[in-house]
């Protein structure tokens, strides 16, 4: 099927071809479908980074598909320690390694309007694990919790250290996303489950979100061992476009045979 290449979708992959990757078709196919779709429902729009992790290098996949300057300044990605590469996207080791997403959420999202989505594959080793997230001294906090030895695949904290919202299943790997629309309220959705609560908000993070393990106050901790394939940093969006947004960034992994 001929198309024409989006044009954001068009930069994205010079960007890689930019970083010595040879371009297929399938990597064409995977940047057009995810941000033309994302742009088809509005979450494009909402966002202030988006990961797609393509090309299967540290370079290719640095980049803030959003702002394809190589800077800190547009929230591309730098890294910590061990982080393997590999055309399944990004993993850490477990112990060490992470990246910086260079993004402080005080200076780029709103309090009371702020999302956050990944996708990750692989039931994660450990107790508790991290695969994104950060927090600081005054309150603020962005928390997923993972734990492989219960049925709670993800439990959230955004800027409130209670209550956590859990979603309760074995199966631990897909599309999470998770968000806070109002000063009390906080979702979480993952496979088309919903889970929602009152927290009341106190402060915004001020800290720079990792991904792959959890900021703790400019150090690293719960370090994660899953492959992470897709992130975004964006406002807070409706039900509806959650579970748009997960079946695009699904079927865009199965274009790159990595679901």
């Amino acid at each position: 099927m001929k198309y024409i290449l989006d044009v954001d979708a068009s930069k994205v992959i010079e960007a890689v071809r930019s970083t010595g990757v040879t371009i297929t078709p399938a990597m064409m196919h995977y940047a057009h479908y995810l941000i033309s779709n994302m742009k088809n429902i509005g979450t494009w729009q909402l966002s202030s980074a988006v990961y797609g992790f393509v090309g299967g290098t540290a370079d290719s996949h640095k980049w803030n598909w959003k702002d394809l300057r190589d800077l800190d300044a547009a929230f591309r990605l730098t890294y910590g320690g061990t982080v393997t590469h590999s055309a399944n996207g990004m993993q850490g080791n477990g112990t060490t390694g992470y990246a910086n997403t260079n993004l402080n959420p005080s200076l780029v999202v709103s309090l009371n309007n702020q999302g956050y989505d990944f996708y990750i594959k692989d039931n994660i080793q450990g107790i508790v694990n991290s695969p994104f997230g950060a927090d600081d001294t005054t309150g603020g906090i962005i928390r997923p919790i993972i734990n492989t030895n219960t049925t709670t695949a993800l439990a959230i904290r955004i800027s409130s250290n209670v209550p956590s919202l859990s979603v309760l299943t074995n199966d631990k790997t897909g599309f999470y996303s998770f968000q806070r629309t109002s000063s009390t309220n906080v979702e979480l959705y993952f496979k088309n489950i919903k889970s929602s609560n009152s927290a009341v908000s106190t402060a915004l993070v001020n800290q720079n979100i990792f991904i792959g393990a959890y900021n703790a106050n400019g150090n690293p901790l719960n370090f994660s061992t899953s492959t992470i394939k897709f992130s975004t940093i964006r406002q807070s969006i409706t039900e509806s476009q959650s579970l748009q947004q997960s079946q695009i960034v699904t079927n865009a992994q199965a274009i790159l045979n990595r679901l």
